[in-house]
């Protein structure tokens, strides 16, 4: 059970730091970024939140977001043959539509 809260507070954590990247990398002056800035860090914040109380005693706050976002992105590389295996069927079921 550990571990779940683990892998989904390192989910969490590493969507909003994707988001954080993607608000100021495409940052133009007719954009307000402020308000998805916010979010995009309590968002972050619950995660880190999450990681340290479900994570075992004595690590710091990087350690334990260092923890979670790696058992995340394990968590993604384990899932990919599934995701790519189900994305395979569908791009050929819609192939074989349009060609009927």
């Amino acid at each position: 059970m550990v571990e779940i809260l683990l892998t989904i507070s390192g989910a969490l954590m590493l969507g909003s730091l994707l988001v954080l990247i993607n608000i100021f990398s495409a940052h133009h002056p007719y954009h307000r970024p402020l308000p998805l800035v916010i979010s995009s860090l309590l968002v972050l914040s619950l995660g880190l939140y999450i990681s340290m109380k479900a994570g075992p005693e004595g690590l710091t706050a990087l350690d334990s977001m260092r923890q979670s976002t790696s058992l995340a992105i394990t968590g993604l590389f384990a899932a990919s043959p599934v995701i790519y295996a189900i994305l395979t069927l569908l791009m050929a079921r819609i192939s074989i539509q349009r060609n009927h």
